[in-house]
């Protein structure tokens, strides 16, 4: 997988015209399932008797693990959803969602035209986003006393980790995301803390933005 993706600096809408059918792309960031269920829930409220509300995303950085998902809502098989799915892939986005609403004008497309009219959507939405660069991460969890707390958190400051939630027990319990590229020399230097009191319990296969 590669070491670097792309995200949506902000969500991107593009509306077409195809023989006389309205087709309008929704590109918008999605952190999980949940949430790309809620942004569609929105796009349909905001465009009420639509035909279809056909969907892709990928939650997840992009790669050979990546999770992703599509529906053709109605449309021919494979004539929807996985074109759109195809375009995002390609471009190498994680972490979002797009939504294709049609609303039928009367004219058959054909199963070409309508691959072409909800491919060429995503496509035209995504000539007109702007892309942040990620890096995938994954997240450890970390244990610590409080006496070192400081010192691993001006860590986290100086190396722009972020610390995704803190438990106070005996001891401290930190998750940590930490760039898969470099994820051996931070677990190292975190340890060198205090060799002792912080241990590190990697979590497989958890990847996250």
């Amino acid at each position: 997988m590669s070491h670097q993706y792309f995200v949506l600096a902000a969500a991107v809408r593009v509306e077409e015209e195809v023989k006389g059918s309205k087709f309008i792309t929704v590109l918008f960031n999605a952190t999980d399932q949940q949430d790309f269920r809620n942004q569609l829930q929105l796009v349909k409220q905001e465009y009420p008797g639509a035909n279809h509300y056909c969907q892709a995303f990928v939650i997840s950085a992009p790669g050979d693990n990546a999770v992703v998902g599509f529906s053709d809502d109605g449309e021919p098989a494979g004539s929807a959803g996985r074109p759109m799915l195809n375009v995002l892939v390609g471009a190498q986005l994680g972490y979002c969602g797009a939504v294709v609403v049609r609303y039928f004008g009367g004219t058959k497309l054909g199963v070409g035209g309508l691959v072409r009219a909800y491919a060429g959507g995503v496509k035209l939405a995504l000539s007109q986003a702007s892309l942040l660069t990620r890096e995938p991460t994954e997240t450890i969890t970390l244990h610590c006393q409080y006496s070192e707390l400081g010192s691993v958190e001006h860590f986290c400051q100086k190396q722009q980790l972020l610390i995704e939630d803190k438990q106070f027990a005996e001891q401290v319990t930190l998750k940590i995301q930490l760039p898969l590229s470099s994820i051996e020399p931070l677990c190292e230097q975190l340890n060198a803390i205090h060799p002792v009191a912080i241990t590190i319990i990697r979590n497989s296969a958890n990847i996250r933005r």
